[in-house]
């Protein structure tokens, strides 16, 4: 089976780009172009019911899609303007089903003040919904590349909504858990004011759209470098979770459904200011950890368990059931 990285790199060497595309292959969340003397943002995602996102709520399911589209920009200190998307409905959706959704897309659209440009329809057996993004750099281009050791890593919000929300996906429709409580999906936050107070320090950015560990490691073998993490905030709700279902709190880290927060890294000499002014914009950040110069050491410290991440080879492509998936990264965290 290919993996991502295989299927992204064949991509590039087979359909070549120009000059007047700045960013390298896995160097950025969204693509920067030249456009008329100006540069443009480009991001594009695609959403099935292979991500996890919870179908109960059409609301939610359509804000999220929104909000993770849009966070592409945001990871690369841009402004959104225009969102469009090809949405193929599933059959089972009713009329009132797709009003909710589009209103979930319509609400994250208005506060972003990012204009709809229409789209593609199509209907199937299940949803899927590729959405594009385009926007404008600001006053500083931010990618993945920059870090160096001594760097901070810090997060825009909390550890885990994203599989916090795999998890009522896969686990709510089991009658035994159905008894035990009503699980709820987590709308992601929206982090306009946050990608725009980060600008000034980030020296790299990332969304979690495939999770914090994944967007961690990606960053880290981007730049050659390690890294320590050991203080993981991780959502209230998602402990609880874990704890009802008796699987390893570290799920809501490693695990591939992503929360679309911001993790980005900013030097220790600015961490001072930083806090300060964040403090004064009444804005939470969360610090996970620090950048180490050696790429060997790449640990994550959580509660009473070290994990040596620098032989981590789990990924979830690898698996046609998920619940192989899930057990196979519960026997290696318990391990």
């Amino acid at each position: 089976m290919l993996s991502e990285k295989d299927i992204i790199e064949t991509i590039n060497r087979c359909i070549p780009s120009d000059a007047n595309r700045e960013t390298a292959c896995f160097e950025s969340d969204a693509e920067r172009l030249k456009f008329n003397g100006n540069k443009i943002l480009l991001s594009t995602d695609e959403f099935s019911s292979e991500d996890k996102f919870p179908e109960t709520d059409p609301f939610s399911l359509g804000w999220n899609i929104a909000a993770g589209t849009i966070s592409d920009v945001l990871a690369t200190g841009g402004i959104p303007l225009y969102y469009s998307h090809a949405l193929t409905v599933s059959h089972n959706w009713s009329k009132k089903y797709l009003e909710q959704f589009c209103h979930g897309v319509r609400d994250v659209l208005k506060e972003y003040q990012v204009s709809f440009a229409g789209g593609d329809t199509g209907s199937s057996d299940q949803y899927r919904c590729t959405s594009t993004v385009i926007g404008k750099t600001s006053e500083r281009d931010i990618s993945r590349k920059g870090i160096k050791s001594g760097d901070l890593i810090y997060l825009s919000g909390k550890v885990g909504a994203g599989n916090y929300n795999a998890a009522i996906n896969i686990f709510c429709k089991e009658s035994k858990f159905k008894s035990i409580v009503e699980l709820v999906a987590s709308n992601f936050k929206l982090r306009k004011r946050e990608a725009k107070f980060i600008q000034k320090y980030a020296t790299a950015c990332i969304d979690t759209s495939d999770g914090v560990f994944n967007a961690l490691n990606s960053v880290a073998v981007l730049n050659n470098n390690g890294y320590i993490v050991d203080k993981l905030p991780y959502i209230k709700m998602g402990i609880i979770t874990s704890k009802l279902l008796s699987l390893p709190k570290e799920l809501l880290l490693l695990g591939e459904c992503g929360e679309y927060e911001l993790l980005f890294f900013i030097k220790s000499e600015d961490e001072k200011e930083f806090l300060e002014k964040s403090t004064k914009e009444k804005l939470d950040f969360y610090c996970l950890g620090q950048v180490l110069e050696d790429p060997k050491e790449r640990t994550i410290i959580s509660g009473k368990r070290k994990l040596n991440m620098s032989n981590f080879n789990i990924s979830a492509r690898d698996f046609i059931n998920l619940k192989d998936y899930l057990k196979k990264l519960t026997d290696w965290i318990k391990k």
